[in-house]
């Protein structure tokens, strides 16, 4: 019940707040944080529906570094461990959206970093998926 309390108020502020940089920003990194516990726990956030959170937040600011940062923080959480979510991550077009930061933000070391850490989470699992992230 707390879990689906927090959830449903953080969607419910990155969504009232969609033009808002700084609280996308915050919210991005509390779903990071989220999205550092077990699998399941992952699992359970993506069934909730994060991943249109982040990239919806990713989307909308894709000039502003802090949310490109946070938002490529919680996508590397949630694309470590289980090679199933992985593939649903790759799936869900998580690969543009980190090379979209990726370029918007050439010049940001903290940017490059997360989101080459996803990359890296990635690319830990199955073949297809490294087949898939070769093809990119």
């Amino acid at each position: 019940l707390l879990e689906a309390e927090v959830l449903d108020r953080l969607f419910n502020l990155i969504s009232n707040h969609a033009s808002n940089a700084r609280v996308q920003e915050k919210a991005c990194t509390a779903l990071g944080n989220l999205a550092m516990g077990s699998d399941e726990q992952k699992d359970r956030l993506l069934q909730a529906g994060v991943l249109d959170h982040l990239l919806n937040s990713m989307s909308q600011h894709a000039s502003i570094a802090g949310v490109q940062e946070r938002a490529c923080g919680a996508l590397r959480n949630l694309a470590y461990g289980s090679h199933e979510r992985g593939k649903m991550l790759l799936q869900d077009g998580v690969l543009d959206h980190l090379f979209t930061s990726m370029s918007e933000h050439a010049s940001n070391a903290s940017v490059q970093v997360r989101a080459c850490s996803a990359l890296q989470n990635l690319a830990r699992g199955s073949n297809e998926q490294k087949e898939k992230l070769l093809q990119s």
